[in-house]
């Protein structure tokens, strides 16, 4: 299943939890990569070419994903910056929507990290 058809159908809070999963999982894929280089298992020139031709594309179509989004459903103010805690509850929410996404979630098995 594709990223946007995973995406579909999904309210904005769904659809970010997803996104900030699939940022988690292209992240530890990105450490598997370098465990592997310092394994020996790949060169220093083949993880450096994973990180710039697919992982990095990869991120950014993301992050794109993420602050449309976020710019959509007014997630990117804080609110009162005197205060301790967001006032802006979107933003509240939000961060808990990251927090969320770095864990195993319901879509797991539905994320294709390469088709994305």
């Amino acid at each position: 299943m594709t990223l946007i058809e995973l995406l579909q159908g999904k309210t904005a809070s769904e659809r970010l939890k997803i996104l900030y999963r699939v940022q988690e999982r292209l992240r530890l894929r990105l450490n598997e990569q370098g465990t592997r280089m310092r394994g020996g298992e790949i060169t220093h020139e083949q993880f450096r070419n994973y990180k710039i031709s697919i992982f990095r594309p990869r991120q950014e179509k993301v992050s794109r994903l993420i602050n449309a989004i976020r710019e959509n459903n007014d997630m990117f103010s804080y609110g009162d910056r005197a205060s301790e805690t967001p006032t802006n509850p979107k933003y509240a929410e939000l961060l808990t929507l990251k927090t969320e996404g770095t864990t195993t979630t319901q879509y797991d098995t539905d994320i294709d990290l390469d088709n994305l």
